[in-house]
């Protein structure tokens, strides 16, 4: 299976095993076992002493990952940074109001 990361949710078509990260090129980076990936544009990191926010702007809709200010030194990640949004929950609970 053969795939590209484009603007949006990407999906594994059904039936594959592991959902796949390629280069500009096409070039296998790595495989993963989550299905929603989001390409987002960092709009504001807020950094604590040791997690920082990270608020994303996915085609209009906000996304906040926190992750460690470690993480975001190593990846070198800024305002206005492109980036993918990995998402892999085992549960998404939902409430109303009584």
């Amino acid at each position: 299976m053969s795939r590209y990361l484009t603007s949006g949710v990407s999906r594994a078509p059904p039936g594959s095993v592991a959902s796949k990260i390629t280069d500009r090129a096409g070039v296998l980076l790595m495989k993963l076992s989550a299905r929603n990936q989001i390409q987002a544009t960092i709009t504001a990191i807020t950094a604590g002493e040791a997690i920082a926010n990270v608020e994303l702007d996915a085609g209009g809709t906000r996304l906040v990952a926190s992750i460690t200010v470690e993480a975001v030194r190593e990846l070198g990640l800024a305002t206005g940074s492109h980036v993918t949004a990995i998402i892999k929950a085992s549960d998404v609970i939902v409430a109303v109001a009584d």
